[in-house]
């Protein structure tokens, strides 16, 4: 389905299933599209979940405009998918970037949301230096895309799984990576985490370079689960795994490995203008 924003930017969306149980929406990593998602989709469907994805602005099959990005417009669009396609309340689940979307969006939008499911957040990136060079240089170079992504993958992935991973992120345009870019590295977790009044999960990999659990802990105060991949790798690999962590229990309630915190009171964090 293609959806139109207010500033005429054409966005692909897409929903599986009847949401008898409930919506998830889908926000990608980094450089990502709705794709990332696909595997999680028949598990979800077939709990009576609906399924619904989103290409970002200037990723997948969304519109790629020369300017007009950032976290606030992401989080727009975000929301226009919720009104268009879901019933709400919905669970949000954000892989990367899109964990820090989802957290905007449920921080601004309360009503659309009532459970968050965090997949790698990059609670820690460079703002300068060589590693954030090395993360620019992968935003115009899909040679070096490729080594950045293998290098986070885990030995058991596929190396076509790898290849498709890649040739999907290599479709981003230049100025919507670095907006995301910059958006992560000035991303506020700490104070976001405090801010959101609804349920929230984090999932990430113990050594995972921007999300490790150490840095979960310290920068979010949460703990999360722990698996032996992260982001797009471990959908791939684990999805029904990843799908049973999606479906949430009811409002308020925790997942198995008490990892969810239920917030409450109001909100004390104001967020930048887009």
């Amino acid at each position: 389905m293609q959806l139109v924003a207010d500033d005429g930017v054409r966005l692909k969306a897409s929903r599986w299933g009847t949401g008898e149980a409930g919506t998830v929406l889908w926000l990608p990593d980094w450089l990502a599209s709705g794709e990332g998602f696909l595997a999680l989709v028949p598990a979800l469907t077939c709990a009576n979940w609906a399924a619904v994805t989103l290409d970002p602005r200037g990723t997948g099959h969304s519109d790629r405009p020369d300017a007009g990005y950032g976290l606030g417009r992401d989080v727009a669009d975000a929301a226009l998918v919720v009104g268009r396609l879901a019933e709400r309340p919905v669970v949000v689940v954000g892989c990367g970037y899109g964990a820090l979307v989802a957290m905007r969006l449920a921080h601004e939008a309360p009503d659309l949301v009532s459970h968050l499911r965090l997949l790698a957040p990059p609670v820690t990136l460079p703002a300068d230096g060589p590693g954030r060079r090395a993360l620019e240089d992968a935003i115009e170079d899909p040679r070096r895309l490729w080594d950045l992504v293998a290098s986070g993958a885990s030995r058991t992935l596929s190396p076509y799984i790898l290849q498709a991973v890649c040739a999907d992120m290599a479709r981003t345009t230049a100025a919507a990576g670095l907006a995301q870019l910059d958006a992560m590295v000035r991303a506020p977790w700490a104070e976001l985490v405090a801010a959101v009044r609804c349920s929230v999960a984090v999932a990430t990999g113990e050594l995972d370079f921007w999300s490790g659990a150490r840095y979960v802990r310290e920068r979010m105060g949460m703990e999360p689960v722990v698996w032996q991949g992260v982001g797009h790798f471990v959908l791939a690999e684990a999805s029904e795994t990843v799908a049973a962590w999606c479906r949430p229990l009811g409002p308020g309630a925790s997942d198995a490995a008490g990892a969810e915190r239920a917030g409450d009171g109001p909100p004390p964090w104001t967020p930048e203008p887009p």
